[in-house]
C-alpha cells in the first residue's frame, strides 16, 4: 500500500481541474488517497499505522490500482464519485436500530447524491 501512486497522481490531475475551486481545496487540504495492488485480495492495517491516519486528521479514500487501467471516463467517475461522499460528508455507518431495509434506501440515497454530483462535476465527461 502507498499514499499515491503515479497511477493515483495522473488520475488527480485529470479529476483535478474538473472540479469547482472549492472542492480542489478540500481534495488537497483534507483528503489522502491510499492505494493497493489489484493483486492483493486483501489488505491489513496495524494499529500504528491507523493512529497515524487518525491524527492526520484528513479524510481517505482507498482505490484499487485497477481502476488505473480502466478507460479514464469510468476511473474519473469512480474518483469523483469518491470525492462527493467525503464533501457531501455523507456516512455510510447506521445505527445497529435502523432496520435493513431502511439502510439499503439510505444506501441507494447516499450512492445517487454522491453520483449526482460527481456527473454535476465532470459536466458531459460525466457517467
Amino acid at each position: 500500500m502507498t499514499e499515491t501512486t503515479r497511477g493515483a497522481h495522473s488520475l488527480i490531475e485529470r479529476v483535478k481541474p474538473k472540479l469547482p475551486k472549492d472542492v480542489q481545496d478540500f481534495l488537497m487540504n483534507n483528503v489522502i488517497i491510499l492505494t493497493w495492488e489489484p493483486e492483493a485480495l486483501g489488505m491489513a492495517f496495524t494499529k500504528e499505522e491507523l493512529e497515524e491516519l487518525y491524527k492526520s486528521g484528513k479524510h481517505i479514500i482507498l482505490l484499487n490500482e485497477g481502476l488505473f487501467e480502466m478507460p479514464s471516463d469510468h476511473s474519473e467517475f469512480v474518483l469523483t464519485h469518491e470525492i462527493a461522499h467525503l464533501y457531501l460528508r455523507q456516512t455510510t455507518i447506521f445505527d445497529e436500530h435502523v432496520k435493513k431495509n431502511e439502510v439499503e434506501r439510505l444506501m441507494r440515497e447516499v450512492e445517487e447524491a454522491a453520483s449526482e454530483l460527481a456527473r454535476k462535476w465532470l459536466g458531459a465527461s460525466g457517467k
